[in-house]
């Protein structure tokens, strides 16, 4: 049996009453990130970010893994050499995929949540 003495201390150090309350404050923090990271999570699979190459030949839209959604090639292609339109291609959906880590970056910190997190 634990005694408290006259400081209201117990024997072994510490107030089982305040450790348990210590635990419900815990969990009930552990409870609201969670629902905070269901949201977050729900939000950031709604993401889609575009990217477009400097020369206007491509522009790309992907989801938020970065899956290309769409892909569309300016007319103005016809006149340029394959490779050069490829290019264009790689860079418009390397641009949208920057663009939706970034967003998703944002939509992380604006949650509460970072690197440590």
């Amino acid at each position: 049996m634990c005694a408290a003495d006259t400081t209201g201390v117990y024997m072994f150090g510490f107030d089982p009453e305040d450790a348990h309350r210590r635990i419900d404050d815990w969990h009930a923090t552990l409870l609201t990130r969670a629902a905070r990271a269901e949201q977050l999570a729900a939000h950031v699979r709604t993401l889609r970010a575009e990217g477009t190459d400097p020369d206007r030949l491509a522009q790309a839209t992907v989801d938020h893994r970065g899956r290309l959604l769409e892909l569309t090639i300016s007319e103005r292609a016809r006149d340029w050499p394959m490779s050069r339109v490829a290019e264009a291609v790689r860079v418009a959906v390397t641009m949208a995929q920057e663009a939706v880590v970034d967003l998703a970056r944002q939509a992380t910190a604006e949650a509460g949540f970072g690197d440590d997190d």
